[in-house]
């Protein structure tokens, strides 16, 4: 799933790759396309109905978002102080 968001008229391209782990639980990796597919590594993502929460620690970002109908995920990445909205959308194959 691809999305893009924007800091200070800058568009921040970042791809997420969610998969389903052995145990039942979920695992994500962030890539972010404009600064060299630099993967950032999630530590925590919780699934709750539609609510998707992730946890990057190692930048100290997190993100928060809603399944739609469509199967977008609409939320917010929170990074310090900066809150930025960020919806990510299905790959076309």
């Amino acid at each position: 799933m691809g999305g893009t968001a924007s800091r200070d008229g800058k568009a921040m391209r970042v791809v997420m790759k969610l998969t389903p782990a052995p145990d039942g639980t979920a695992k994500a990796t962030l890539i972010s396309v404009d600064k060299g597919n630099l993967e950032i590594p999630i530590a925590t993502v919780t699934l709750q109905g539609k609510q998707l929460e992730l946890q990057a620690p190692v930048i100290g970002g997190s993100y928060r978002g809603t399944l739609g109908a469509t199967g977008e995920i609409a939320g917010e990445w929170i990074e310090a102080a900066a809150r930025l909205p960020l919806t990510y959308k299905k790959a076309v194959q």
